[in-house]
């Protein structure tokens, strides 16, 4: 039987899976923790996984680097961290930081890694989107370059109200991708006019719009990453659909892939390091 181990994700929330070997049996979460509670917040959530084994149980995080490595770089591996408790092994997984323009990753590594061990030869731009979203430019299998962009954090600052967000009048939503996108600094003018004309009591979905006008921006500033160049989207359900429809409707050649199923996989292989 392959060892079982936790993997974990600190970062909106504190997610945390049991694995055994590359398989996922099960899944809890719970809010956002600072980096001197994540240790003790990680046994809360997995004591009775822990307490099942035999010997010290292998927990391996990202989200929370004690070390950032500088680009260019292959995606890297882990440290080991300090346990307070006697029943685990903690190794955190290291960061990608760019001086110019300043950039680190939080998680976003450990995605790229999953990735490209399934894609070793891929030659283009990797797009995880997420509060910060990340664009990575991959060559020879390292990360050559990247840059981010608050997509999510300006999302969820200016939403009517908290929720997920979805797409509901395509057309309407890929007219604002085109809009911000071609027309960059009309964006804080057409996003008064979205809230002046729901005030006037027309029917409208404030979300669709501010999100169709902020991915917009976003592709506007990414373009040097995505123009001319294969992109590999790699999302939640959650933030799946909007990004493939800006993409689409910027002509982006582009391919989807799981965000979570990369960030296990490439827990994974940070096990397997050992």
């Amino acid at each position: 039987m392959a060892p079982r181990w936790i993997a974990a994700e600190a970062g909106e929330r504190l997610r945390v899976w049991r694995m055994e070997g590359d398989r996922s049996l099960a899944y809890r979460s719970a809010g956002a923790v600072d980096r001197s509670a994540l240790e003790v917040s990680i046994l809360g959530l997995t004591s009775d996984w822990i307490l099942e084994e035999t010997s010290k149980t292998r927990v391996i995080w990202c989200g929370v680097p004690e070390r950032l490595v500088d680009l260019p770089a292959k995606p890297p591996g882990a440290e080991i961290v300090p346990a307070s408790s006697p029943d685990i092994e903690i190794r955190a997984v290291c960061g990608l930081k760019q001086e110019n323009p300043p950039a680190s990753t939080r998680g976003s590594e450990t995605i790229l890694r999953g990735f490209l061990d399934t894609r070793p030869d891929f030659d283009g731009t990797v797009c995880i989107p997420g509060r910060n979203a990340l664009w990575a430019q991959i060559s020879a299998g390292e990360v050559v370059s990247i840059k981010q962009f608050a997509t999510g954090k300006m999302f969820r600052a200016m939403a009517k109200a908290p929720g997920r967000p979805e797409v509901g009048d395509e057309a309407a939503f890929r007219a604002g991708v085109r809009d911000a996108l071609t027309s960059p600094e009309t964006v804080s003018a057409r996003m008064s006019e979205v809230y002046a004309v729901r005030r006037m009591g027309r029917k409208i979905s404030v979300n669709d719009r501010l999100l169709a006008l902020i991915l917009g921006l976003e592709l506007a500033g990414a373009k040097g990453y995505w123009l001319g160049r294969e992109v590999a989207l790699l999302a939640t359900e959650e933030t799946a659909r909007g990004y493939a429809l800006a993409f689409e409707e910027a002509g982006i050649f582009f391919t989807t892939g799981d965000r979570d199923r990369h960030l296990l996989h490439g827990l994974y292989l940070i096990l397997a390091d050992d």
